[in-house]
This record gives structure tokens, C-alpha cells and sequence, in this order.
């Protein structure tokens, strides 16, 4: 088992990303489609610090005016105040200075926009139509990915809201975080292929275990032995010292061996030629041992190939293991679900391979498989997932009206409460059954 120090590094330089990269999905194409975005946040809450205000934006009539970055707005703003606004117009777009409450009694504060231009820019007065302040930017105290906070994402009051933007918008705005996680794993896989892949160069053969009453056990054989040779023949692999020993049963044939201790030395032993059942000639079970690797790089095309195949090949079997657990073809064990801790755990062995090998590829291929399986599992359709509200999406397309979005609401909350309750009892799982080492 990895130690904790290398399971939160790698979960971190892992997990942390790819989660931010689905984010950054739902934050480009709902502005894109024209939805306020009010927060987008690197890591998760409470916050550390807001780092920026991203450009503001607000109509006066027909005008629209937009705010500098990082822009003070008066304190209680908001649409249908009388307003007046003092700017440039930079690149054939109006920017303010200053922004003032006006007092709408006064005679001159008139809700029909006036917009004079004047040696210092322009001025213009009116009633605030519309007011988005600007996405805030902002840094949080736990480093796991990031969050998009959209303007009303169950409530369709607010025309600029998510709710409110047409389903096309809607649908992809929640297929872009799943998106841009397969986009992802492939650009991670062809990474990893382009940089090498560690493939074995050399092995060495070491006997498994030893048969009791078996002719290796009396001539002194034991588990943990490597074999060399075999009457002088190099044993590079397992079907080497297989075939020899099998061309020549009833025979005495001599081992070169190496002690756990490093010594060498040469031990006769008889290959029977009709062993007991479940038993070799010598009675042995071995197991290769490997000695070194070798980097296999790929060039860009043969890499992008892989990648897509890679990417296809997990899909797969994300998609098929329902029916391969259902017919017993693959241990349930094998096939449990994990959560944050059993990520840490899996990427924690990966860096640790990748360390060893010296190599890039085992902690990118894992980085690329666990994209995958965030873009699948976010599109799973249950509630509170991007696929539950994509199907919404649907049902309001065939339907032809939207459900009542407060009963959209209670459903996705009461889905987020079940899947928060079930990521604690897989946690729970991973803490107290760790995933096994599959390198």
C-alpha cells in the first residue's frame, strides 16, 4: 500500500485537474450561451480570498455598457434604479468609469436613456435594465478541482439564468463538463504513448512454490529461488525452463539457482515423467520476476490511435461490466466503486510506478482512465449529475413544457443528499479495505 504523503500528492495532481477541466466545460459554454455566471472557483469552500471580478455588464435602454475588471459597484445596485454612467467608448465598445445612483425624483433623472457625448468620453443616464456585476473569481481552502456557479440553475425568473436559456443551451452547457473530460483523457492518453510506455526487457524466472515430498523439496529447492540456467541454458522466461524440463522427463537436469542471499549455485533434480496430479515433473510452480524495463515511445499519429483506442477500450467497460457482474464473469470484488479515498489510493500506486520506472506513462494512463470515468459517471441519469438534468432537458423537449422547476429542485436535492450519503459509505469501504496494488 502506498504511503498517505503519496496518495494525497497524487490525488491532488490528479484528481484536482480533471475536475476543474469539467468545470471549466460548464464555464465556457454557458457563457457561450449567454448565462450568468456569478462564481468560478479554484478548489472548494469556504472560501480563501476572491482573487478577481471578471468584466461586468449593464443596460441602460438599448445601451450596454460594460465594467472594467475588478469594478466597485455602489453598494444595493440593482435593475430599475435611475443611473448615470461616465466612460470611453474602447474599440466600438462602451466602458464606464463611474457609475452613480440617481435620485429618480429629481426632475433630470428621466427613465427615457439620454447619452451625450462630451470632450471626456460620454454620459449616459437612465433606468438600469439589466445589471451582471461580473464573475467573481475566487481561491478556496480545499485544493479538490473547482465549482462554476451559475445564475439561477433551477429557478427560470431571471432571463439570463441557467434555467431560462433555451434547451439546446442547457443541454450543452451539461454535456461540456462530461466533454471536456473526454477530450481530456484523450490528450492524457497521447501524452503518455507519445512519451513511452515502460514494456519489460528483461525478466528473471523464480519458483512460486515447492510440492511437498516432490524431487525439487529433496534436492533442496524453496520458494523465492531464482533459476538461472538449466543444464547451461540461459533462462530468460518461464516457457524456456517449461519446454526443457518437458523434453526431457525421466532425466536428471541441473539448475543454476540464485539464493535470496544472492549466492549461486547448481542443484541436480529428477523431472519425473508421470508426476502426481496438480504437479509438474519437478514439482515447482514458477513465476516471472522482472529485471528491467525499456521506454517504448510512439510516434504522434501511432500515439493519437492509441489514445482513441485506450479511451474506447474504457468506455467499454464501463459500459459492459453491469452485464459481465450480472453473468459471473468478473468478480464483484474486482469490480467495486471508489471514491475519493479509493482515487487517492489507485493514483498513489501509479506516481509510485511512475517513480520507480522512471517513466511518465503509469500515473498519465491512470489520469486519462479516471477522466474517463468522470465523464461516464457525470452522465449516469441520476438526479443532481449532469445526466439527471440532461434529462429534464429531454422530458421537456418530448413534453413540450418544462416540469414545475421547485419539483425539479427537490429532486436534485434529494439526489444529491443519497449521493453524498453514498460517497461516505464507500469512503468508508476504501478506508477500512484498501484497493489492492494492480501494478
Amino acid at each position: 500500500m502506498s504511503d498517505l504523503a503519496t496518495q494525497v500528492i497524487a490525488f491532488l495532481i490528479v484528481l484536482g485537474p480533471l475536475v476543474m477541466l469539467h468545470e471549466l466545460g460548464h464555464f465556457v459554454f454557458a457563457k457561450r450561451a449567454g448565462i450568468r455566471v456569478q462564481e468560478f472557483g479554484l478548489g472548494f469552500p469556504p472560501r480563501a480570498r476572491k482573487l478577481w471580478r471578471g468584466m461586468g455588464r449593464l443596460r441602460i435602454g438599448a445601451e450596454w455598457v460594460h465594467s472594467p475588471r475588478n469594478f466597485r459597484f455602489p453598494s444595493g445596485l440593482e435593475e430599475g434604479a435611475v443611473v448615470e454612467v461616465r466612460g470611453d467608448e474602447v474599440k466600438g465598445r462602451l466602458m464606464f468609469r463611474s457609475i452613480e445612483v440617481v435620485d429618480a425624483k429629481q426632475e433630470s433623472a428621466v427613465t427615457t436613456p439620454l447619452k451625450v457625448a462630451d470632450a471626456d468620453g460620454f454620459r449616459l443616464r437612465g433606468e438600469l435594465a439589466y445589471f451582471d456585476p461580473g464573475t467573481d473569481y475566487t481561491l478556496n481552502w480545499l485544493p479538490i478541482g473547482g465549482f462554476v456557479r451559475m445564475l439561477g440553475e433551477e429557478d427560470p425568473s431571471k432571463l439570463d439564468s441557467f434555467a431560462a436559456a433555451p434547451k439546446r443551451w442547457r443541454a450543452a452547457v451539461l454535456l461540456a463538463g462530461p466533454g471536456m473530460n473526454l477530450l481530456a483523457a484523450l490528450v492524457i492518453f497521447t501524452m503518455a504513448y507519445l512519451l513511452g510506455q515502460p514494456v519489460v526487457d528483461r525478466i528473471e524466472v523464480v519458483i512460486g512454490d515447492v510440492a511437498a515430498g516432490a524431487p525439487a523439496e529433496r534436492a533442496g529447492l524453496v520458494p523465492g529461488m531464482a533459476i538461472l540456467a538449466v543444464d547451461g541454458i540461459a533462462v530468460d522466461e518461464a516457457k524456456t525452463l517449461t519446454a526443457y524440463t518437458h523434453a526431457h522427463l525421466g532425466e536428471t537436469i541441473e539448475l543454476t539457482v540464485r539464493d535470496a542471499d544472492g549466492t549461486q549455485r547448481v542443484i541436480d533434480v529428477h523431472a519425473r515423467p508421470q508426476p502426481p496430479q496438480g504437479e509438474g515433473p519437478m514439482g515447482i510452480t514458477i513465476g516471472q520476476n522482472p529485471l528491467s524495463y525499456k521506454i517504448v515511445s510512439n510516434s504522434l499519429p501511432e500515439a493519437a490511435s492509441r489514445a482513441l483506442e485506450s479511451t474506447r477500450d474504457v468506455l467499454n467497460g464501463m459500459i459492459t461490466l453491469p452485464r459481465l457482474l450480472l453473468a459471473g464473469e468478473i468478480d464483484p470484488g474486482l469490480a467495486r466503486p471508489v471514491g475519493p479515498a479509493g482515487i487517492a489510493q489507485i493514483s498513489g500506486y501509479a506516481l509510485e510506478e511512475s517513480i520507480e520506472r522512471q517513466a511518465w506513462f503509469p500515473i498519465l494512463n491512470m489520469a486519462a482512465a479516471i477522466s474517463v470515468a468522470l465523464a461516464f459517471t457525470n452522465l449516469l441519469p441520476l438526479p443532481a449529475l449532469d445526466g439527471g438534468r440532461l434529462v429534464f432537458v429531454l422530458i421537456e423537449a418530448v413534453r413540450g413544457k418544462r416540469i414545475a422547476p421547485e419539483k425539479e429542485a427537490v429532486v436534485h436535492f434529494a439526489g444529491m443528499m443519497f449521493l453524498l450519503a453514498l460517497a461516505v459509505l464507500i469512503t468508508i469501504q476504501d478506508v477500512s479495505n484498501p484497493i489492492p496494488n494492480p501494478f
